[in-house]
């Protein structure tokens, strides 16, 4: 969705975080691994490289398949449409942080999410993949724009 000028307030868009009032789950800042392809989006998945000295930042890439280790997702930042190997990254992991993100088909309220790696897309969790989160809103078709309670780690099978 574009930005229009004279709008009152910013729409929407996918990787921003949403109620911010509460608990925000892990943030965490980064930078974007050499062995990444680059052109990382706001709410894209990825995953941490196992790299760099102690102290350093985490380094991250791109998830390359809906069943990857997710540690997190690119935090929307109004100053950077995509990241390239060496930018700093802002990520969203954990337990907590409500993101707006892309559905990829209709999905129930709270039910459980996974990654979908073509179009950037989150979709209701099936036996295989990582639950990433749960639905905070019901998305009626694909494209919808959705809120996803960010839950690392949480069991497909529970």
């Amino acid at each position: 969705m574009s930005q229009l000028q004279n709008q009152f307030s910013q729409a929407p868009v996918q990787g921003m975080l949403d109620l911010k009032a509460g608990s925000q789950g892990l943030i965490v800042e980064g930078i974007v691994d050499s062995s990444s392809d680059g052109g990382l989006v706001a709410g894209q998945p990825v995953k941490m490289v196992d790299s760099g000295a102690l102290g350093t930042p985490p380094k991250f890439v791109e998830c390359a398949a809906d069943t990857d280790d997710v540690f997190g997702f690119i935090v929307y930042d109004i100053k950077a449409a995509t990241y390239a190997v060496g930018d700093r990254v802002t990520v969203a992991s954990g337990f907590g942080a409500v993101m707006y993100m892309t559905a990829s088909a209709a999905a129930a309220r709270n039910a459980k999410a996974k990654i979908v790696i073509s179009g950037v897309k989150v979709v209701t969790e099936s036996a295989s993949g990582m639950c990433i989160g749960r639905f905070f809103d019901k998305p009626t078709a694909d494209g919808d724009l959705v809120r996803v309670t960010i839950n690392i780690g949480e069991s497909l099978t529970s």
